[in-house]
């Protein structure tokens, strides 16, 4: 199995940002890197992301 994620980042590149807003176009790229549907990363808070350990960590509750 292989995957395709730089593939699927330039179709996400044709996206037209006037429509969409730059927002919606960063967490567009976002998800396949993340592995995390939109929804996953619409309610993503700060306080999930730690920098130090590049890790985010979302809790069982959400």
């Amino acid at each position: 199995m292989s995957h395709h994620g730089a593939e699927a980042c330039r179709g996400i590149d044709a996206v037209d940002i006037q429509l969409h807003g730059p927002h919606a176009i960063a967490a567009l790229k976002l998800c396949p890197l993340l592995f995390v549907r939109p929804g996953e990363l619409r309610v993503a808070e700060w306080a999930e992301i730690d920098f130090g350990t590049a890790e985010w960590r979302i809790p069982a509750k959400k």
